[in-house]
């Protein structure tokens, strides 16, 4: 594949490595099945590696493959310090058993099942582990499915199909579930050794436990369709080709007969009067510490739709910035992404994130912080969103809390003088101020002191004109945004501003690091 792959490696993997083996508890246990699969199993760790959360472990459940290739390949895979290797007796053959051998030996909170040649996105664990983490009433979570090789087509099969579950698996696999449920439930059933019959029995016996999950609207997972044994119906439900007694399946779950099936509880609003300031500020979840090599931007944004004005000039940033040799991550800090292909940002970085998608806006902050101590950005560029210059007080008093403090970019491109005000107010606080056309010069009050604009003093946008934007019919009401007044002020609550001023110091030496 073409598309760019950061290899991202967790840095407490890399300090903290003895005798081969890494300590610490891991944040996701991955889980992946194989029988004699060498090429296949490559895909699939490649993958696995190339995720942006990286303090995870990575269980390889080997069903007594014998061929000599598969079992080399195997044998590689475990000198890794994160990958342990479990052989499975040829008397316990069977999908259950595999998973279970697994299950007893995961350390994660969370435990992700993964076959052999199918091959995750980038982003995959680290949405799941934070839509998780911040659902606490939901038992699992997956994405949708791109099906490829033997077939191509994709599944939007969805745990929100609940009763049709009776009759068809409506989903594979490929989901991320928390250990405690499956302890709960006593793992998966050995005695279901039908293929593509595993999954669908664990589903079923979370239902009967009153435990349920939900599916985001996102394409995480790519299933390996091996000749005709896989299939998806005008429904897209998705299920295996071969002989299966359902009516003796389903005498197995009485309650489900009756129509008593779980629902999956709502998240609690985030919005209003439910914020509570130690909601907003406390830590994030969990560490995913990442090691860098080269430069790294931030870029906090409000939309990915690269078929708007505002969004063909982020793309074109971010263009200008992999030219450079920067590794970027994006995020669309939107109250609602709607229905945006990512595809022309993903084509540029792995990294990239549409926090509405996977968690509340209440957990925005606190998410964006994280991704600040993850992935130690040298420039976060706020670039058209008007919800981080609300927080910026937020954001800077998290940077000046690590061991190095990221330069905070305001970069401009609309003519749209409420943003370009709002710009104006929080340039005290911004290291640098962006702008891309001399037209947005007279948006902002004269300043002869230490913040001083510049005219694209960013040298990766200077290879090409970025577009400049504006909101049209500015006669008309503006859209009204999720994140209420309410919250930036809890969000910004007991934060000296002062002490997040930039001086003129600083401001020259981002400006010549950036030259």
């Amino acid at each position: 594949s073409s598309r760019p792959k950061y290899w991202y490696v967790s840095e407490h993997k890399h300090s903290s490595a003895k005798n081969g083996k890494v300590e610490g508890r891991p944040v996701v246990s991955v889980v992946v099945y194989t029988r004699d699969s060498d090429t296949g199993l490559q895909d699939t760790m490649e993958s696995l590696f190339a995720q942006t959360l990286q303090n995870i472990e990575i269980i390889i459940v080997d069903d007594a493959s014998d061929k000599p290739e598969s079992r080399a390949a195997l044998q590689e895979f475990a000198r890794l310090p994160h990958v342990r290797l479990l052989k499975v007796p040829v008397s316990a053959k069977g999908r259950g058993a595999a998973y279970n051998a697994a299950m007893i030996n995961a350390r994660g909170e969370y435990v992700f099942i993964l076959d052999s040649q199918n091959m995750l996105e980038p982003t995959c664990l680290e949405v799941f582990a934070w839509h998780l983490s911040t659902n606490p009433a939901l038992g699992f979570v997956k994405g949708y499915t791109v099906a490829y090789d033997a077939r191509n087509f994709l599944h939007t099969g969805s745990f929100a199909d609940r009763s049709m579950f009776r009759t068809r698996n409506q989903v594979t696999n490929a989901a991320m579930i928390r250990r405690t449920v499956l302890a709960q439930l006593g793992g998966f059933d050995r005695e279901v050794t039908a293929p593509g019959m595993a999954g669908w029995d664990l589903w079923m016996r979370c239902a009967e436990a009153g435990i349920w999950g939900t599916t985001l609207p996102l394409y995480m997972d790519w299933m390996h369709i091996q000749g005709q044994s896989y299939g998806a119906d005008d429904k897209g439900s998705i299920a295996y080709k071969g002989e299966m007694n359902t009516v003796e399946f389903m005498e197995r779950y009485p309650r489900l007969q009756g129509g008593q099936w779980p629902r999956a509880a709502p998240s609690p609003s985030m919005a209003g009067s439910a914020f509570e300031r130690d909601r907003l500020q406390d830590t994030p979840p969990f560490p995913n510490r990442l090691m860098k090599e080269v430069p790294h931007a931030m870029m906090i944004v409000e939309t990915l739709d690269s078929s708007n004005e505002i969004g063909s000039a982020n793309l074109e940033s971010v263009k200008q910035m992999v030219k450079r040799g920067w590794q970027v991550t994006i995020v669309d800090v939107s109250p609602s992404s709607g229905n945006v292909s990512f595809v022309p940002f993903s084509s540029l970085t792995p990294d990239t994130l549409s926090l509405s998608q996977f968690i509340q806006i209440g957990d925005y902050p606190r998410f964006l912080r994280y991704l600040m101590e993850s992935r130690q950005p040298d420039f976060v560029f706020l670039s058209g969103s008007e919800f981080a210059l609300q927080i910026l007080p937020f954001l800077k008093a998290c940077g000046q809390m690590m061991s190095y403090q990221p330069a905070f970019v305001g970069y401009v491109h609309m003519v749209e003088p409420v943003h370009a005000h709002l710009v104006d107010a929080s340039r005290s606080m911004l290291d640098l101020t962006l702008v891309s056309t001399n037209a947005q010069l007279s948006l902002f009050e004269d300043d002869s002191g230490d913040n001083q604009l510049g005219r694209l003093m960013l040298r990766v946008l200077k290879d090409k004109k970025i577009p400049e934007v504006g909101w049209r019919g500015r006669s008309e009401p503006r859209p009204s945004r999720a994140w209420s007044e309410n919250l930036v002020v809890r969000v910004n609550a007991g934060i000296d501003s002062s002490a997040s001023r930039s001086d003129f110091a600083r401001r020259a030496s981002v400006r010549a690091s950036l030259g």
